[in-house]
């Protein structure tokens, strides 16, 4: 089996292969064959000003006190710093974690970060 450079993600890890083929979107979670960059092609089409993309997990909000909230943070070549897109809503940190996509690469939580982030994926 050959590899070329749309087999890699940003950080040049592989993604996980699958028996069929298939590999997820690391934005919308949907399965495909034609992936660029570990995005589908709709995703990649509406995102090819995006520059980095985060999934940041947060705990007890004041929006969603005791509850745990997903949210994509994208870094844009024509913004003014980091976008939020998307939210999520769950009871438990392992349901945040299953809303994520697979090759993500974990990053601790830094001590000067907000005190409602517990982790951040990208």
């Amino acid at each position: 089996m050959s590899t070329s450079d749309t087999d890699f993600d940003q950080q040049g890890m592989m993604s996980p292969p699958r028996p069929d083929g298939l590999r997820p979107c690391i934005l919308c979670g949907t399965l495909c064959k034609d992936t660029y960059k570990l995005r589908c092609r709709p995703c990649y089409d509406s995102t090819q000003n995006v520059v980095s993309v985060n999934f940041a997990i947060y705990f007890n909000t004041i929006e969603h006190p005791q509850k745990y909230v997903v949210r994509r943070w994208q870094i844009e070549t024509d913004a003014n710093g980091p976008q939020a897109y998307g939210l999520v809503v769950c009871d438990t940190l392992a349901e945040a974690r299953a809303t994520l996509v697979p090759a993500l690469m974990r990053i601790v939580r830094h001590p000067e970060d907000d005190p409602s982030l517990i982790e951040t994926w990208t």
